[in-house]
């Protein structure tokens, strides 16, 4: 043996270990006979460089009403936590935000994602932003269900219901995912479904006590998007519902090393599995961690097949 746990081995080789010592480190190393060169990849990541170069960042949030445009209602509770997380995160003196949360038009938000630094804030539900810049961007109509239309997005929120949003999202899943997932709410894309186990409106979920529940959480990253030459970077967090955003915030910004786009490709996206806490008669939920179970592009994709 070499002096290294096997859980700690085993976490290392699934990179999911939250720390690692350098003794466990060495130890590793000079078993395999391995110099420092052999043992770690040295990848200059320069992920948040043009909101620092231009001390500015917009971020996109906003409620839709039921014909799918921006309104004056307030911001949901978890997608300003989610804000402020982030906000927190990139704070320096001469950094700006710009909050964008009332109605605007397709045109207007295409503008402000090729010329500025944009951080979209919310599933589609909550914000229409979500909607139009992902559904322009792989060249899909936002608030368009036909099939056609649907297919042309990776990736889909599998949402239950009958409401106008859910019903004209392009960002809905398609039929065909729906028939691959046995209409199981959550995010589907590409062989791979992330489940989430909230409901809105059932009374046992509202007095259940869940000590581990379950959301899923998309996060996308694209630099100089819509064929800009402007040095701006688009980047939608977007939860299946509040908690998954959340999750996708923590996942952001812990791991956006992974997350930048290489010099061949137009973005990079994943999904991750969020597991969450609620006490019994109580809507609020408590963020325990996240999980990625898919990510395509950047840095060391992942695609774990969880059906």
């Amino acid at each position: 043996m070499i002096g290294v746990s096997p859980q700690t081995l085993d976490s290392m080789m699934a990179d999911e270990w939250q720390y690692i010592t350098r003794d466990s480190i060495a130890r590793a190393a000079d078993h395999l006979k391995l110099s420092a060169e052999k043992v770690f990849e040295f990848v200059p990541v320069n992920f948040w460089e043009p909101i620092h170069q231009a001390n500015q960042c917009t971020f996109l949030r906003g409620s839709q009403d039921s014909e799918g445009f921006f309104t004056d209602f307030s911001i949901p509770g978890l997608d300003n936590q989610a804000t402020h997380e982030i906000e927190e995160y990139l704070r320096t003196d001469s950094l700006r935000f710009i909050y964008a949360d009332r109605k605007r038009e397709i045109e207007e938000l295409l503008e402000l994602a090729r010329t500025k630094n944009c951080i979209v804030i919310g599933g589609s539900k909550s914000n229409a932003a979500t909607e139009v810049l992902l559904s322009k961007f792989f060249d899909a109509e936002p608030f368009d269900s036909s099939e056609p239309n649907r297919q042309k997005i990776p990736f889909g929120f599998c949402y239950g219901g009958d409401d106008t949003i859910v019903k004209e999202s392009s960002l809905t899943c398609s039929s065909m995912a729906r028939e691959k997932t046995k209409d199981s709410p959550g995010i589907a894309l590409e062989g791979v479904h992330v489940p989430s186990d909230y409901r809105e409106d059932e009374e046992d979920y509202f007095t259940a006590d869940i000590k581990k529940g379950t959301d899923a959480g998309l996060v996308f990253v694209a630099n100089r998007p819509f064929k800009t030459t402007e040095n701006v970077k688009l980047i939608v967090v977007a939860g299946f519902t509040g908690i998954g955003t959340v999750g996708a915030c923590r996942a952001l910004i812990k791991d956006f090393r992974y997350l930048e786009p290489l010099d061949e490709e137009s973005c990079v996206y994943g999904v991750v599995k969020v597991t969450y806490s609620k006490k019994a008669r109580d809507k609020n939920r408590t963020f325990k961690k996240y999980e990625w179970i898919y990510r395509k592009g950047g840095h060391l994709p992942i695609n774990r097949n969880q059906k």
